[in-house]
């Protein structure tokens, strides 16, 4: 086995059908339409026969990562990040993807025509591609906590390029340092992942107080989701004492 290889389940990565169709602007009193219904059940067959996920991680001294982390030049001025690390107990850089074969099935598709089909499980693989970065923190945080490098107030939280002013042509030297080629995974001159449905970055571990930070960079403007946010408020949550939670 490949050191860091992380072997992940494919039906660990399998997006639901009400996260599938909100993420094709299906309003919720749509979603038990039959016939919308059955393409998305049929998108998830094909994404479990599709899909092999697999990771890889490698852990970094807040000093490397630092060096990492200026990339090519081109972050935002001021970052979350460069808040983070500073305080970070435990980090490590990750990869992890779906595969070529649900890329090809994709891309197939929409050769044919059939829009509804390739865009339905495009959406399903951009899920399971996120979901598959949430099993590689997982496994991080699982090792951290039984080597008791980090203790029970700490919370994981990842982070990658192209987000909250990382800039994407820092994937160059992730992937130096890394080396996500190992399995499979590519990068070509723009800076885009082979095969699409990809995701790196780093993995922080740090004290929950450090990632509560406002989403009012410059930056942050320009984002659609905010989904920083719901993965923060989804971590203090899950760490947020029994008597305390609403």
């Amino acid at each position: 086995m490949i050191p860091g290889m992380v072997e992940i389940e494919t039906v660990r990565t399998k997006p639901d059908l009400p996260s599938i169709l909100r993420s094709q602007g299906v309003p919720e009193a749509r979603m038990n339409d039959l016939r919308t219904r059955t393409l998305a059940e049929q998108v998830q067959v094909a994404y479990l026969r599709l899909s092999s996920p697999i990771g890889m991680t490698i852990e970094v001294k807040r000093e490397e990562f630092r060096s990492l982390y200026t990339g090519e030049g081109s972050n935002a001025a001021s970052t979350p990040l460069d808040e983070i690390i500073p305080e970070a107990c435990a980090l490590a850089l990750f990869a992890v993807t779906l595969g070529e074969r649900v890329c090809d099935e994709i891309s197939r598709l929409f050769g044919q025509n059939d829009f509804a089909g390739g865009a339905m499980l495009d959406a399903a693989a951009s899920l399971g591609a996120d979901l598959a970065a949430g099993e590689i923190e997982r496994h991080c945080e699982n090792q951290w906590r039984s080597s008791h490098s980090i203790d029970d107030a700490m919370v994981v939280m990842r982070f990658s390029p192209g987000y909250c002013g990382w800039h994407v042509s820092g994937q160059r030297k992730l992937f130096a340092h890394l080396q996500p080629e190992r399995i499979g995974i590519r990068l070509n001159d723009s800076y885009l992942m082979q095969p699409l449905k990809s995701v790196s970055g780093v993995i922080v571990a740090a004290s929950r107080r450090v990632f509560d930070i406002d989403d009012t960079y410059l930056f942050c403007a320009d984002c659609t989701t905010h989904s920083c946010r719901d993965r923060f408020n989804a971590i203090s949550e899950k760490h947020q004492p029994d008597n305390y939670r609403k």
